[in-house]
């Protein structure tokens, strides 16, 4: 009698043990997702604050409040539209987790001048269940080039970890509906700035 040869045959085989392996993977890679992956309704949102400001030059003067804010978040397409309080400061509650970027900065002039920036590109990584503070973009202009349909020359600086974590506890408390995210861990500096 001749021995049959076992690992050339159909479920034994190296090549089909091979596939099988391949077309099963996917269904245990989704089954082990839910182990593994936060649950995205289980605070997974995160409280933003950034910083705004027009500075004027060479005379003196800024503008802070008012300013219209709009920032993107670049896996989901999202856009967030906030404006700024007096101080220049702007919050985004309920953001979920991402790679967000400040995306154009929009204004009026009491002269009727509407001015639309938009700024360089700066990257923010949002980590789920805490109070990011983004920092504070600092935009220098002559104020005599801020007009209607008129490309004009900007410096930006952007200034990151200007507050510390008590600053940013008052700037929460103070604001209406937002004590909720006093508990929260404080994040004083984007994540992409600790590497």
């Amino acid at each position: 009698m001749i021995p049959a040869n076992l690992s050339s045959s159909f479920p034994f085989s190296r090549r089909y043990r091979a596939l099988a392996f391949f077309l099963l993977l996917p269904f245990l890679l989704i089954s082990c997702a839910s182990t593994i992956l936060p649950d995205p309704q289980e605070g997974a949102t995160s409280l933003l604050i950034g910083g705004c400001e027009f500075h004027w030059i060479p005379r003196g003067g800024n503008k802070k409040g008012g300013l219209e804010m709009t920032l993107e978040e670049l896996v989901s397409g999202k856009h967030y539209q906030v404006t700024t309080d007096a101080e220049g400061y702007y919050f985004i509650s309920n953001a979920p987790p991402g790679v967000y970027m400040v995306d154009l900065v929009k204004f009026s002039l009491s002269d009727g001048v509407s001015v639309e920036h938009q700024p360089d590109v700066k990257l923010f990584i949002i980590s789920p269940g805490k109070v990011h503070y983004l920092g504070r973009l600092i935009v220098e202009v002559d104020r005599s080039d801020l007009r209607n349909d008129f490309k004009y020359r900007a410096y930006e600086k952007f200034i990151a970890g200007d507050l510390r974590a008590e600053e940013i506890k008052k700037l929460v408390a103070g604001r209406r509906g937002n004590s909720g995210w006093l508990q929260k861990e404080i994040s004083p500096e984007n994540e992409l700035e600790k590497f």
